[in-house]
């Protein structure tokens, strides 16, 4: 597929440019009876027609589609074939390349870290030669990416303000539309927001965003505000929030499933049901729970570095609701979980996972353990620069703000940290 026959005719050309076209605006409009049949039949008519510019835009697309199906192994084979045949492909869709490789398929496979320098190189290649769409697309998914990453939200929040300003400026408002969402959710974490579960404040607000949104029919827009209410309701452990959160999540049609997201939003919902089982004792909550569960343990044994962790505070948690396991055991469960995050990077896992195994030791009355992990999460949230977080817990636990050795002189989690700790040039 390398070392196919070069294109020249300039009709075929613009053929394959307007077909570049169509794919990128169904994508938009997440037209799912569509994306794949353009995308199929573009890919078909850059092999019939010999290797091109586009060959690269194509076979990334075409591992988008695979990762989408459930084929995360043929979408990373064809993803590195697009990313090999850069050098070939016309300059202008570079960035869309990187931006779709690393949006929509390398997550599966790599730490969400990795992909962060790449995307943000995207975003410069963008902005060097013109292609502000796709720079502003690559600036959206540098930022989402980074806000689960575990790294400090208070430098990606630099970043992400001036990304907002340069998308207003050049109205570039559908990157925009689907990045506030991103912003706010940040905002809300480190405390700048009134209503930390309400999705407005600088960045937007909620209730006009969805209803524009709506009207101008960006459904990636509408899918990034239900998702992200669904992640603050279970990050301040708003329940009734996240339950209706989760049953909007799951009625909009016409998501790709193919972005980490959408990872995220399974392991939301799984939680928000576990949640839901332990306090109210019904078994219908778990069953459901254990559908999403049982996904995610799919997708890590396939070798989804990203969701490990997840799983192992979804299996510590699903133990808490067994009248059969003995308390150390789940306790155990919970210290494989943090150990797990921490160890990856992902503090903002290691801290949710202190908040429930703290949770399910009051629950046994087992107050020493309970201070202990509710110390360790107020270090995790505190490392995060989740103030928001922080302050929530101090409230709850005045105790908490006493001074006590940090976390980072130990965790892997602050390893490699300090390369963020700067605004994108």
């Amino acid at each position: 597929l390398c070392k196919g026959q070069c294109l020249e005719d300039t009709t075929k050309l613009l053929t394959l440019e307007v077909m570049k076209v169509s794919i990128i605006h169904a994508y938009i409009l997440q037209k799912d009876s569509y994306l794949p049949l353009l995308i199929l039949r573009f890919v078909r008519f850059s092999l019939e027609c010999g290797l091109s510019e586009y060959s690269g835009f194509a076979y990334a697309n075409y591992a988008h589609i695979l990762a989408t199906s459930g084929d995360i192994e043929g979408g990373c084979r064809f993803a590195n074939l697009s990313v090999r045949l850069l050098d070939s492909t016309k300059e202008y869709l570079k960035p869309s390349v990187l931006y779709l490789v690393h949006s929509s398929i390398y997550h599966w496979k790599k730490p969400l870290r990795s992909s962060l320098d790449h995307v943000l190189n995207s975003y410069r290649l963008g902005m060097q030669i013109g292609n502000i769409e796709a720079a502003m697309s690559s600036a959206g998914v540098y930022c989402m990416l980074y806000a689960f990453s575990g790294l400090p939200l208070s430098h990606v929040n630099r970043d992400m303000r001036r990304f907002m300003q340069q998308m207003t400026d050049y109205n570039q408002d559908t990157a925009r539309m689907t990045m506030a969402p991103v912003w706010q959710y940040v905002l809300n974490l480190i405390g700048r927001s009134s209503c930390p579960c309400v999705l407005t404040g600088e960045a937007m607000d909620q209730f006009e965003l969805m209803e524009y949104a709506k009207s101008v029919r960006n459904n990636v827009s509408v899918k990034n505000i239900l998702r992200f209410r669904l992640f603050l309701a279970v990050q301040y452990f708003d329940l009734e929030t996240a339950e209706a959160m989760m049953a909007e999540v799951k009625n909009h049609k016409g998501d790709t499933k193919s972005t980490f997201g959408y990872t995220r939003e399974v392991f939301s919902i799984a939680l928000t049901l576990l949640l839901k089982a332990q306090n109210q004792g019904k078994q219908r909550y778990f069953r459901r729970a254990q559908k999403s569960v049982r996904l995610l343990e799919k997708w890590a044994k396939a070798g989804n570095v990203n969701c490990h962790d997840m799983v192992l505070l979804l299996q510590a948690q699903s133990l808490c609701i067994s009248k059969k396991v003995g308390v150390d055991a789940i306790r155990d469960a919970f210290a494989k979980a943090i150990a797990s995050s921490s160890r990856s990077g992902y503090i903002h896992n290691a801290a949710l996972a202190c908040e429930l195994a703290a949770d399910f030791c009051g629950r046994k009355d087992n107050f020493f353990w309970r201070d202990h992990y509710y110390a360790q999460a107020y270090e995790y949230y505190t490392l995060w620069d989740a103030w928001g977080k922080v302050s929530m817990l101090k409230r709850r636990h005045p105790e908490l703000g006493e001074k006590r050795e940090s976390l980072s002189n130990h965790s892997g989690a602050f390893q490699a940290r300090e390369r963020f700790d700067r605004k994108v040039q």
